[in-house]
């Protein structure tokens, strides 16, 4: 794949994953905007600053400001506390012996609901929420 086609497909990623180039202003001696900032929430950048020259580049070095604050509602769903994890216990539940002996007579959709079910239940044994 030549150098265009490679272009073109960046481009329709950003183009599908709705991605915007924040940089309106010039990051490369010849005065071309070569260093990009993506995203796709542009309204979170807050401010984009040319700090000058990086030390033996002819690019510039950017000052970015991100706002995260708002926007994030607290959450009543209880998730996994992966620090507390019962490691023993879950490898104790998932390494059972015989298990992949067991599995190889199944066909796919058989072995991944038993794997699912397996690792989803070891977890809420093993893991505190």
């Amino acid at each position: 794949m030549n150098a265009a086609n490679r272009f073109m497909n960046i481009v329709n990623m950003c183009i599908d994953k709705n991605l915007s180039q924040i940089v309106n202003f010039p990051t490369h001696i010849r005065g071309n905007i070569l260093d990009l900032v993506l995203t796709n929430i542009p309204y979170r950048v807050v401010n984009i600053e040319n700090q000058g020259r990086l030390v033996g580049s002819d690019h510039m070095s950017l000052y970015v400001t991100i706002s995260t604050a708002g926007g994030v509602e607290p959450s009543a769903e209880m998730v996994p506390d992966w620090r507390k994890a019962d490691w023993a216990a879950l490898r104790a539940r998932l390494g059972r012996p015989g298990l992949l002996a067991e599995l190889e007579r199944r066909d796919a959709a058989t072995v991944w609901e038993h794997l699912r079910d397996k690792i989803n239940s070891a977890v809420s044994h093993s893991v505190p929420k």
